[in-house]
């Protein structure tokens, strides 16, 4: 049955080096039975070409025929689905493309598009229902950021990301080291005026957070510096390689100027700085890693201008998040009459809150919050129908949403 919720295509938005190829997943919901499935997608940047699409571990991977088609020297492909029995209702992984590109740092936008086939055949976006009748899923664009190789040297640096005043900004470290390590200190200073600091996770592609033997993480908003140390057993050192090892979980302050709120080193305010700590093999030596700062890039939220003359809602709201279904973010929106303590948080389907998005004061007025389908923990949710629910003193209203 129909359950009014859009059927929908989405392409994951990933980070990958200069050097390498680009694996970017992409996901698809449909709320009732398909008969088959087309999808085209495009990408905007020349030199940057698909090189195939792998349905291992999709939705489809066992049934019927898959395929694609490379076009137009590799900027357009179309892949196409017809099972032997229909493609059940549901939501997860398609596929995963697989992308080369040239060693520049650039950002790739993969679209969809529709084109023509000289025999008069229209490809584009299609779901087929079990009836046969033809309909176009919500299509939702990914991005491939193309970002410098870090150094062959040793090597810290802090990602760079884009919000909006209100909304959460998760920012990762990450470490390059060629030899084992014993421990490692990341000592950070933010922009406290726009950012404040709520937790720390050890959930990055590296996850350390089963191998490190404590968990000395410190916060200090009211200096903006924070502090992750972390040592490793002898007989199980952090192996050399690459990759995130901490998630930095910002909230934007509502009132906050657009600008570049910088995360940097050299300017940590603590006893402590950056180093890394080399096993006992190498003589338990300490190394000052090549260390890049990142930042939180704070827009000026569209729509919103400087008439300071714009009337305040005259009632309570609580919007449908978009993109619903979503991966891995949805916005959700409400209106405030009047100022006041305001809470957010998101449950799973046995009523078990998984995460506060907002528990303080907000003026009167329209807000926007972020939600990146992470626990408070900052790990990653399971997909699936979650519920969230906004509480004020004189109000309470709560909606579904899909991931």
């Amino acid at each position: 049955t129909d359950t009014g919720i859009p059927d929908t295509v989405a392409v994951d938005s990933v980070t990958t080096f200069t050097v390498g190829t680009g694996v970017v997943p992409v996901r698809f919901f449909n709320d009732e039975a398909l008969l088959s499935m087309e999808l085209t997608l495009r990408v905007n940047k020349s030199g940057v070409t698909f090189d195939s699409i792998s349905f291992v571990g999709g939705r489809v991977e066992t049934i019927g025929t898959k395929g694609f088609a490379v076009l137009d020297n590799g900027a357009t492909i179309t892949i196409f689905v017809t099972p032997f029995d229909n493609i059940p209702a549901g939501s997860g992984l398609l596929g995963t493309l697989y992308l080369s590109h040239p060693q520049v740092p650039q950002l790739v936008t993969i679209d969809t598009v529709t084109y023509s086939q000289p025999n008069g055949i229209v490809h584009g976006n299609s779901f087929f229902r079990s009836d046969g009748q033809e309909f176009t899923p919500v299509f939702e664009r990914g991005y491939l950021d193309i970002q410098q190789a870090p150094p062959s040297l040793d090597s810290v640096w802090v990602a760079h990301v884009d919000a909006l005043p209100g909304e959460q900004a998760v920012v990762d470290v990450s470490l390059f080291n060629e030899r084992p390590l014993a421990g490692l200190s990341v000592a950070l200073h933010f922009d406290d005026t726009r950012l404040h600091l709520d937790s720390i996770s050890l959930d990055g592609t590296r996850d350390l957070s089963m191998q490190t033997n404590s968990s000395p993480i410190q916060l200090r908003n009211s200096t903006g510096d924070c502090l992750l140390y972390l040592t490793f057993a002898e007989s199980s050192p952090l192996p050399a390689g690459t990759g995130s090892i901490a998630r930095l979980h910002f909230s934007v302050d509502q009132q906050a100027l657009p600008g570049t709120a910088m995360i940097d080193s050299t300017t940590y305010s603590g006893p402590w700085n950056t180093f890394l700590i080399l096993t006992a093999a190498n003589d338990s030596a300490r190394l000052t890693p090549i260390f890049r700062p990142g930042w939180v890039n704070v827009e000026i939220p569209t729509g919103v201008g400087d008439d300071n003359d714009t009337p305040l809602p005259d009632s309570y709201r609580l919007a449908q998040n978009y993109p619903n279904p979503f991966n891995p973010t949805t916005v959700i929106a409400f209106t405030l009459p009047k100022g006041g303590t305001v809470r957010l948080d998101v449950f799973n389907l046995l009523g078990q809150r998984v995460r506060t998005l907002l528990d303080r004061y907000l003026p009167a007025g329209e807000h926007r919050v972020t939600f990146d389908a992470r626990s408070d923990s900052g790990r990653p949710l399971g997909s699936g129908v979650y519920f969230y629910r906004l509480v004020t003193n004189d109000f309470i209203a709560s909606k579904k949403m899909v991931l």
